[in-house]
């Protein structure tokens, strides 16, 4: 193996060894982790796999690439939580090489290497590929695009030039097929960016234009296109108009503050985004190459940033696109002080230390109280919520010395900032990343599935123990797509006489009144009203019980945590 390549291996091998391992160590997580993984069991389960569903009815949200990479992965491992992530982890390693790459192209190896222990040396960023959410392949195919249009931006105009331009609109054609238009907005709003803040001196012919469209579309055609010319622009027309919904109104309660991404940045990319305050600052001993793309660099950042602080409805992956220019800021401001170019600043040891030190005690102090049945009992009191209490009380096994993880990140932040105080830079960086790396990783392995069991574990083992029965499911007064995914529902092709004699009537009132999960009203309605012919289980919070339980047809069957249990049987004629 050359050089070169040894390189590749050990930066492969470094995203293998850290997001491949126990990725199914821990159910998938509501929302949208079980969101998409059921969406793709439901493509093998209907076999229709060009429309995705949810619950077998359809769902506008997202197109299917991503639960095409699911599928494939669940056919290769069974429906399962190994299999709805190990794409990401895939993600992962490929985005890991790509950063590597242009780091060490445009600038050099030692470059490449920061830009990845940047990656995995911060909190969200190493997170996201180990989870099952899109917004990884999303972000990585906008990524190479916008990175095509920088190459085409400090290329002479040609031959070589088109096929740039038509391979960047290959990325986006890819990107709008894995979560839609919003790539391409994206995408247009760098490409002003930088022609303004270039003066309009870049420029672009009209074949080039004209290229980069059709390939986008050529691409993002595989699936638009078909599906309109299958089934008529319905369901298109439907897609787009919750595409602008989600941009004008908070969609399924999630309206945050204005301020929300950049705080979520700030805590969540710990400790690069602190690194990342250096983007303000200039280096005029660079080669031109290297500004323009830490131009654009700037530029995607500062797009996605704005642009999702501006769209009403707000999530924490929203902004999960300035990982891979944060991720960049960070390394090269590291890559700037090592080799003497710029100093470090000690105030910025300050934030360094104290979000470090917040972040440490928090990390401390869930496993110490977690474990802890007097702390639990003196912590009870200050909690108002009954469904949060009644979780936290369930019977999980901790081993006592959890904490401890706690501990090793902050002797990690404390070591490491000091290390920079005093100028020893590279160990300082170096103790700060890998620490933080170090820290998480056994934290998701540790801690995280026994969270999880106070968070989400009983009403899953409650779904799970329901994959055999022939009966129905239902959550009541509260929103999730667990059921769905762990108790394994069948298409509705075989739908009950009673259920579509009050589908038939019913059908048109529910879509006027809430026309994107109008089905799931109307069969909760009719789970709970209408003549059922097999049992039907249900499951809601504690708090909600009571009203429940008040209903002479409904059995209580059990409690786990703060989940109670109901059966309703049919009627006998």
């Amino acid at each position: 193996m050359n050089n070169e390549r040894k390189h590749y291996f050990i930066v492969a091998l470094i995203g293998a060894l850290l997001f491949i391992p126990f990725l199914g160590q821990v159910h998938l997580f509501d929302w949208d982790e079980i969101n998409f993984a059921e969406s793709a069991r439901e493509m093998m389960e209907s076999g229709n796999y060009f429309q995705v569903q949810v619950n077998f009815q359809p769902f506008w949200e997202k197109p299917p690439l991503f639960f095409w990479l699911q599928v494939l992965s669940m056919k290769v491992f069974g429906v399962n939580e190994f299999a709805a992530r190990f794409p990401n982890a895939l993600c992962g390693i490929a985005t890991l090489l790509v950063v590597f790459h242009i780091g060490r192209k445009i600038f050099n190896t030692r470059m490449g290497y920061w830009w990845v222990a940047c990656f995995v040396g911060a909190f969200t960023p190493h997170l996201y590929f180990k989870s099952a959410i899109i917004d990884p392949t999303f972000n990585l195919f906008i990524f190479l695009g916008v990175f095509q249009i920088y190459r085409a931006s400090i290329t002479e105009a040609g031959k070589r030039r088109l096929g740039i331009y038509a391979l960047a609109g290959m990325f986006l054609g890819l990107a709008v097929l894995t979560k839609g238009p919003a790539a391409a907005a994206v995408t247009l709003l760098c490409v002003l960016s930088y022609w303004v803040v270039n003066r309009f001196r870049f420029y672009f012919t009209t074949k080039e234009i004209i290229l980069y469209t059709l390939c986008a579309i050529a691409v993002a055609f595989a699936w638009f296109g078909v599906e309109t010319l299958n089934n008529g622009f319905f369901f298109l027309r439907e897609f787009i108009l919750y595409q602008i919904d989600l941009f004008r109104n908070p969609v399924a309660g999630h309206g945050q503050p204005f301020y929300y991404h950049p705080i979520v940045l700030l805590l969540g990319c710990f400790p690069i985004s602190i690194i990342g305050f250096y983007m303000f600052k200039k280096n005029e001993n660079i080669s031109d190459e290297q500004k323009v793309f830490a131009q654009w660099m700037l530029i995607l950042f500062w797009v996605v940033l704005i642009l999702f602080s501006i769209v009403k409805t707000k999530i924490v992956h929203y902004s999960s696109l300035c990982y891979l220019p944060l991720t960049f800021l960070a390394a090269y401001t590291i890559e700037n002080i090592i080799s003497g170019q710029w100093q470090w600043k000690r105030w910025l040891s300050i934030p360094l230390l104290v979000i470090g030190v917040a972040l440490g005690a928090a990390f401390t102090m869930l496993p110490m109280i977690a474990s802890s049945a007097s702390l639990k009992a003196k912590l009870f009191p200050m909690i108002k919520d009954p469904f949060a209490v009644a979780n936290f009380s369930r019977n999980v096994s901790w081993g006592g010395w959890e904490w401890m993880i706690g501990i090793l990140f902050l002797a990690a932040i404390i070591t490491g900032t000091v290390l920079l105080y005093r100028q020893r830079l590279q160990r300082g960086f170096i103790t700060l990343l890998g620490g933080t790396m170090l820290s998480l990783q056994l934290f998701l392995y540790v801690v995280v599935p026994k969270v999880e069991q106070y968070s989400q574990g009983a009403a899953i083992k409650f779904w799970e123990s329901l994959q055999d029965k022939d009966a129905y499911v239902q959550p009541l007064g509260y929103d999730t797509y667990a059921h769905y995914y762990y108790a394994r529902i069948k298409p509705w092709d075989n739908m009950a006489p009673e259920l579509k004699r009050f589908y038939d009537a019913e059908v048109e009132g529910y879509k006027q009144r809430a026309p994107t999960d109008w089905f799931d009203h109307l069969l909760r309605d009719w789970l709970l009203e209408g003549k059922i012919d097999k049992p039907v289980f249900f499951c809601c919070h504690i708090s909600k019980a009571p009203e429940y339980a008040k209903r002479v047809d409904l059995l209580r069957i059990g409690q786990d945590g703060g989940f109670v249990f109901f059966m309703r049987e049919p009627k006998k004629d």
